[in-house]
């Protein structure tokens, strides 16, 4: 849980997809999943160059906010 202002949070509550998932769904029409780990920050790299978003949409948070004003 991280404190914001004076009385609020933010706490991440769940998560789903990591850097692999990013290189999975950036790959699926090769059929080929992660190589390496230096492979796979060069493809996000990549990615993010080239302004390809798609496979960056994969992962998921959930968070919590509280704030509160008086």
């Amino acid at each position: 849980m991280i404190s914001l202002l004076d009385h609020g949070y933010v706490k991440l509550i769940d998560h789903m997809g990591n850097d692999e998932s990013i290189e999975n769904a950036a790959r699926v029409s090769y059929q080929k999943g992660t190589r390496s780990v230096s492979d796979t920050k060069k493809l996000i790299r990549y990615l993010i160059k080239h302004h390809h978003s798609s496979p960056t949409e994969m992962p998921r948070a959930m968070v919590d906010v509280m704030t509160w004003y008086s």
